[in-house]
């Protein structure tokens, strides 16, 4: 079931490794900063990440916070955001992680989300009317890469947002869809 403050973003990567094969990020290890409710499961160098877009801006890089999953499939169906399945812009645009990525927040329940919403002092009622990028923003703004919410669409398909791609990722290819 996915992470109900996190389901609704405008645009989708996913990641897998070299190969095909599939490497999943460390199930998370405590933030070295005393917050001991958040994990951190860093993004490891070499790591592939595809883009989804039908925006009809062309860009290489998507500006952040931009979100990710571990499934080209995921990456497909966020290509045609906001029902758009006729657009001529879809495309998936391919990515390999240029350096580790070390502070991303690791998200696997509810209570992993009110961690954060403690940790970046915003009142929670405040954040659970949030949108999707306010949340990632603030997150982003508290001095996080991003985060990571495993399987958030199945079965090795995560949801992972990147606050600042452009300082992480090297363009491979774009493909229209």
């Amino acid at each position: 079931m996915p992470i109900p403050a996190i389901v609704a973003v405008s645009g989708i990567v996913a990641i897998s490794s070299f190969k095909n094969k599939f490497k999943s990020f460390p199930r998370g290890i405590l933030a070295s900063d005393g917050s001991r409710n958040i994990r951190l499961s860093p993004i490891p160098k070499g790591t592939i990440l595809y883009h989804g877009t039908n925006s009809d801006e062309e860009f290489d890089v998507p500006d952040g916070p931009a979100w990710f999953s571990t499934s080209q499939i995921v990456a497909e169906k966020f290509s045609a955001w906001h029902g758009d399945e006729l657009s001529k812009n879809r495309r998936i645009i391919k990515y390999r992680v240029r350096n580790r990525i070390p502070k991303i927040v690791n998200i696997e329940s509810n209570m992993d989300m009110e961690a954060i919403i403690r940790k970046i002092e915003r009142w929670e009622e405040e954040l659970n009317e949030a949108s999707p990028t306010e949340i990632a923003e603030t997150l982003c703004s508290a001095g996080y890469n991003g985060w990571n919410i495993p399987n958030n669409y199945g079965h090795r398909q995560s949801d992972t947002m990147l606050c600042v791609p452009d300082n992480w990722l090297d363009l491979i290819s774009k493909e229209k869809v």
